[in-house]
């Protein structure tokens, strides 16, 4: 829960070891398809078929493809671009417990995730047109005994989501975060529809920064 501004120190990354598998596209949206927040144009959202909610958001950016590679693998330096996210602790080679820091007098948040790099050739045909290369990873919500107890935090038992980059060439690259927004603790709707907003923005605009856009 936060207090009082926190002091951000460098962070040295080190790139969890990622498995690779071969995935179908995931999530995929209802038969309703995505639907746009009046807010931000650029997060659609929609519910799938358990009713959780998703959104995703992309963007282009003249930064390049490995750079962008790069900070999505750097789950330890996190904390370094992602403003509400102040804590990551690796707990094995594709494993890691994060904290999301909340504002007072919510509870924080946080979650077990399991990444996994998926196969370009699995998603096969979901590239932008005349995309060269293509990197992908999923993470997804799991246990581990190395896991801090999580206290008076609101543990997180069904985070996911989706890193996607692809070179378009010429130095562009376009990234998408997809994520199940579901925040836990029963806060009100507007917080939760606060909450949706400013994650998605911070993440996009925290991974493109991080590779010098």
């Amino acid at each position: 829960m936060r207090t009082l501004p926190l002091i951000r120190l460098p962070v040295v990354g080190v790139a969890i070891f990622w498995s690779t598998l071969a995935l179908a596209a995931w999530p995929d949206p209802p038969d309703g398809g995505w639907a746009k927040i009046q807010a931000d144009p650029l997060i659609q959202c929609a519910r799938d078929a358990e009713g959780l909610p998703w959104c995703y958001v992309e963007r282009d950016a003249t930064v390049p493809f490995e750079r962008v590679v790069a900070a999505i693998k750097d789950v330890e330096g996190y904390p370094a671009m992602f403003g509400h996210l102040d804590r990551v602790k690796r707990l094995g080679p594709d494993t890691a417990w994060v904290h999301v820091d909340y504002p007072s007098p919510l509870s924080d948040r946080d979650y077990v995730a399991r990444f996994t790099q998926v196969a370009a050739a699995a998603l096969r045909g979901s590239e932008p047109p005349g995309a060269i290369q293509a990197f992908h990873v999923r993470f997804r919500a799991a246990e581990s005994a190395a896991a801090p107890e999580p206290g008076s935090d609101v543990r997180l038992l069904r985070a996911a989501g989706a890193y996607d980059a692809w070179d378009l060439g010429g130095g562009r690259t376009r990234f998408r975060y997809v994520w199940e927004t579901e925040i836990g603790g029963g806060v009100p709707g507007w917080i939760s529809d606060r909450a949706r907003l400013l994650h998605g923005d911070e993440v996009v605009n925290g991974v493109l920064s991080a590779a010098g856009g």
